[in-house]
């Protein structure tokens, strides 16, 4: 495979990870995809995302194969719904034109995938993503317990589509009710100034903690430490943290906006925008031992009892469906 990667031409013309435009290189690496596999034997294409539609959509042309297209999100999701970039999205609606078959990781998803994107129900197939694996231990104790302080988290990118700003509001809110709460945003991006003054604006940095970027072991340890996960989201197309934090024995607070309140039963669903009714969860798990506990321990064994068995296996019919109408 090496020696058909080189013989591409322009394969190897940036030493950068993306090279210098990403628009040439998914087309670039298309003619990659093609040239290794166009001769191979197998019997179904299976694409991730807007990156590798035309490498999948290129090499179905040149095999004949079955093709699916597998949305995880859409740049709808990725841009909450203002400034779309219309390049993307014509890519992304190319690619599921061009499938035989969509798995979308929600009803959200599939909806979207339809309504916006013009594909037939039937067509379109969901697969719900599944935890993990993660090692849950005992729950960690930090300084703040010791201080019989509540720590409040909220772990991924800090961008529009995450609603960091309604984690913040709900906290304001909280706050006018318990002083003994932390919240700790873990995470890193484009709106994590902007995030850390409003924060400094509601008088309320004492109360705050930013780690900025965080790895997987210090996810489990983040999650180990906090009394309460929220995924504020305003646009979620399944959300992982929840099994993340459900995981290591965290209850959890989440987005009606998001996949997986779809398959989470054992857990708050809260409009993204209704920050009154978030901070009044948070103060429920904050105040109500029992009820925090409750939670943990359901959350935990659903999560647990939930593996990719299944959706591996949902995507092992849809490829012999396939195969068999071939």
């Amino acid at each position: 495979y090496n020696q058909r990667y080189d013989d591409v031409d322009g394969a190897n013309a940036s030493e950068s990870l993306y090279g210098g435009n990403l628009s040439e290189e998914i087309y670039r690496y298309a003619n990659v995809v093609t040239s290794m596999f166009h001769d191979e034997e197998f019997d179904v294409i299976h694409a991730h995302d807007w990156v590798t539609h035309p490498a999948a959509k290129q090499l179905k042309e040149a095999t004949g194969k079955p093709l699916v297209t597998h949305v995880h999100i859409t740049e709808y999701d990725k841009s909450g719904g203002q400034g779309e970039d219309e390049f993307i999205k014509q890519i992304e609606r190319e690619g599921m034109d061009a499938a035989d078959r969509v798995v979308a990781v929600s009803n959200r998803v599939k909806n979207h995938v339809t309504e916006a994107y013009g594909q037939p129900a039937d067509k379109v197939d969901v697969v719900h993503n599944a935890p993990l694996p993660m090692d849950a231990g005992e729950k960690a104790k930090t300084f703040f317990h010791d201080l019989d302080q509540t720590i409040v988290l909220f772990a991924g990118r800090v961008t529009l589509q995450k609603g960091p700003e309604y984690f913040v509001d709900a906290a304001k809110e909280a706050l006018q009710h318990d002083d003994d709460l932390i919240f700790v945003v873990a995470g890193d991006g484009d709106m994590l100034g902007d995030v850390m003054e409003q924060v400094a604006h509601h008088g309320i940095s004492d109360h705050f903690l930013f780690t900025g970027f965080y790895t997987r072991d210090e996810a489990n340890a983040l999650f180990s430490m906090a009394d309460i996960s929220v995924m504020s989201s305003v646009s979620e197309p399944f959300g992982i943290v929840p099994y993340e934090a459900q995981t290591m024995k965290t209850p959890t607070i989440i987005s009606e906006q998001s996949g997986i309140s779809e398959v989470l039963n054992h857990t708050f669903t809260v409009d993204f925008w209704d920050t009154r009714r978030m901070a009044e969860y948070i103060l429920s798990l904050a105040n109500y031992e029992k009820m925090n506990e409750t939670m943990a321990s359901n959350g935990h064994n659903e999560v647990t009892n939930r593996t990719w068995h299944e959706p591996a296996n949902q995507c092992k019919h849809i490829y012999q469906d396939l195969i068999e109408q071939w």
